[in-house]
């Protein structure tokens, strides 16, 4: 199984650069991490940014971020760049949602896939397998409290209730 999605990934920055409000409804849920090109990794950092300093995008502002912040050629960036905030940003924002939690699935797959392949390295180098085990057990206890909490945000978001967590 694929454990990315490229074009998920740009059906979700188009929205959001299309619509700064979902780029609102999403960062309970949505994170730098769970995109899994370096690219829309920086776009969606450049995004952040924007929204941070001035509360909306700016397509020439952001297209101008996102140039500073990556070393490629102007032409291909720029196709990349009018392909996403143009193809994809208008037929996604009624799903953004399922989007974002489809997209949040395959980041924790990725991330239960190198546990696996770090166990499986581990165990070749005759470690401690107590160790081993303890330290793969926490690390997907990690991701499982990350699967709930997205879980229990999404219904919440989805029945109007907000919880509040004692710390």
């Amino acid at each position: 199984m694929e454990l990315t999605n490229l074009k998920l990934e740009a059906a979700i920055l188009g929205a959001i650069i299309n619509n700064d409000k979902i780029y609102y409804k999403t960062i309970d849920t949505l994170s730098i991490e769970m995109f899994s090109d370096e690219l829309n990794q920086k776009l969606f950092k450049c995004v952040e940014e924007l929204i941070e300093e001035s509360g909306a995008i700016s397509k020439v502002k952001l297209f101008h971020r996102f140039a500073n912040a990556v070393d490629t050629n102007g032409e291909e960036l720029k196709k990349n760049f009018v392909e996403i905030t143009s193809d994809y940003g208008s037929s996604t924002p009624l799903g953004i949602k399922s989007h974002v939690k489809t997209l949040a699935d395959l980041y924790q797959r990725r991330q239960l896939q190198e546990i696996c392949q770090d166990i499986t390295q581990q165990v070749t180098e005759e470690g401690d397998s107590y160790q081993i085990a303890s330290e793969a057990l926490s690390q997907i206890t990690d991701i499982i409290s990350q699967t709930r909490r997205s879980i229990r945000r999404w219904f919440a978001k989805r029945e109007g209730v907000f919880f509040c967590r004692k710390v």
